[in-house]
């Protein structure tokens, strides 16, 4: 379960996030699940995430749920 990576995004002080990772590390797939997590034209993305670390992690994290705008590019 790495929907934690949610929890360090929103707790990070910084604008901007890399993700230096070697090939084969899973940087795509995490991408894919902050996406699915953040993007409010998800639909039912809480079911997605029911169960998991980042649901019991609270409230404060939840309530980012579905609710910005994502721009998903890759290269």
């Amino acid at each position: 379960d790495k929907s934690l990576l949610v929890q360090s995004v929103l707790d990070s002080p910084a604008k901007v996030l890399l993700l230096p990772r070697p090939r084969r590390f899973g940087k795509t797939l995490n991408l894919s699940m902050l996406r699915t997590f953040f993007d409010r034209n998800m639909i039912d993305s809480a079911e997605l995430f029911r169960g998991l670390a980042i649901e019991r992690a609270g409230q404060e994290y939840t309530v980012h749920q579905g609710r910005y705008p994502v721009v998903f590019l890759t290269l």
